[in-house]
């Protein structure tokens, strides 16, 4: 399971390791079993059929990609419960980087308002609560890079050496080294790995418009209905199509936009979470760019 962090480089990985021979896996972004009430009532079955085809189940290997099993208790102990020795892949990014990415995103496939400034996105998480409002579970801007908590749920429920940690940023310049690390942890023989396009970058993403349509019950029961090569392929066309239709406008951030008490909030976390896996983490206490 790639369980996150969203925008932390985790539909690149998901894409390439999928290309593994002895691999299997879904053709959607994410699988969203763990995560969804309505989809985890329905039973793990069905949802399974739907998603992977006939050579994805029968591999030696399963692959899914979830980013809200890290972030979210209930996600990670459906998980667990479903399967206890089930590896997780976790790619960390810069919380600086990954917020600004996450606001924009959001943005352009019309979650967040456009007309609200980052600044006062942000002002949703002063409460650390709010962030926990499943009406906001994809605007956490803060929360979701607050990695301490996250990684401790990884570690309780399926132990720690059953938890891979890798970094955004040696995913995107060291991805060969990283890959193979991966195929390790995982139990596979080591294959020279199609290492492509970066997937999912904000901006490379169909319109706000076609977004929200794509996310009404009817556009959920049409597609449910397509099989998940086709529906990749329709998928494809149709971020094409909607790019020339619709060009989004992705507001730009400043990296200056973090008020104090977020700044305070994603240091102190940073100094933990170095003690805890003994990364270096020290160009993570301020914005990349």
């Amino acid at each position: 399971m790639i369980a996150g962090t969203q925008k932390g480089g985790t539909s690149t990985l998901h894409q390439v390791l999928a290309s593994h021979s002895s691999v299997g896996s879904h053709a959607q972004q994410e699988f969203g079993f763990f995560v969804s009430d309505e989809l985890f009532s329905r039973g793990y079955e069905r949802e399974a059929q739907r998603c992977f085809d006939r050579d994805a189940a029968a591999a030696e290997v399963l692959l899914a990609k979830s980013v809200g099993v890290m972030f979210m208790p209930v996600a990670c102990e459906r998980l667990r419960q479903h399967n206890p020795k089930c590896k997780v892949i976790v790619s960390l990014r810069n919380p600086f980087d990954r917020a600004i990415s996450a606001y924009r995103y959001q943005v352009q496939v019309g979650r967040e308002d456009g007309d609200i400034s980052f600044q006062n996105a942000l002002e949703r998480e002063r409460n650390p609560e709010a962030a926990l409002d499943p009406d906001l579970i994809h605007v956490a801007y803060i929360q979701r890079g607050l990695y301490v908590n996250q990684l401790q749920m990884l570690w309780q429920a399926f132990g720690r050496e059953s938890v891979l940690v890798v970094r955004f940023e040696s995913l995107r310049n060291q991805p060969e080294t990283v890959y193979q690390e991966i195929q390790n942890f995982c139990g596979l023989r080591h294959e020279p790995l199609e290492v492509g396009r970066v997937e999912n970058q904000t901006g490379d993403l169909v319109s706000p418009t076609v977004s929200r349509l794509a996310r009404t019950p009817l556009a959920r029961v049409l597609t449910s209905a397509i099989p998940p090569g086709l529906r990749e392929s329709a998928y494809q066309r149709l971020k094409g199509i909607s790019g020339r239709i619709e060009r989004s406008v992705v507001p730009e951030v400043s990296s200056a936009s973090f008020p104090d008490w977020a700044v305070e909030r994603i240091v102190s976390d940073l100094r933990e979470l170095e003690n805890l896996t003994g990364l270096d983490l020290h160009e993570w206490e301020s914005p990349s760019r």
